[in-house]
């Protein structure tokens, strides 16, 4: 399943201000508006609305970002290792180390088991696991 890119659909870039994302947001929830908009689509008035909520908040935005660059590069990706989300046990602190063959590790956290699928890049080298 391809990701949605919430840039495209408030119509801006990565590198769009705050600013600038409200002012697209405001326009195009406006325009498609059920009761406001010229051209009513309930399934666009909808992805306006999350890509907003998602990239007006720093911290979204910012895991929003990684797992765009992650879906972007995932063809591209030396994969080390697949692991199931039922093989992981988190610790105390909330995260699982796993060995990577350069001798250093992954480090996985539970944000990374909300997502359906997500690749971890090893802390010292560039092979990544793909956790499913």
């Amino acid at each position: 399943m391809k990701m949605e890119i919430f840039y495209t659909v408030l119509e801006c870039t990565e590198t769009s201000s705050l600013e600038e994302l409200k002012k697209n947001y405001q326009r195009l929830i406006k325009q498609y508006h059920p009761d406001k908009g010229t051209c009513y689509n309930s399934d666009m008035f909808l992805k306006i609305d999350l890509a907003y909520k998602t990239l007006k908040n720093e911290r979204t935005r910012k895991d929003y970002d990684a797992s765009l660059v992650a879906s972007q590069c995932s063809d591209n990706v030396l994969i080390y290792a697949e692991l199931s989300k039922a093989d992981i046990e988190l610790d105390n602190k909330g995260n699982f180390y796993y060995p990577c063959r350069c001798g250093d590790q992954f480090i996985i956290q539970k944000i990374h088991l909300n997502e359906a699928e997500c690749v971890i890049e090893c802390c010292e080298c560039s092979n990544c696991i793909l956790i499913r």
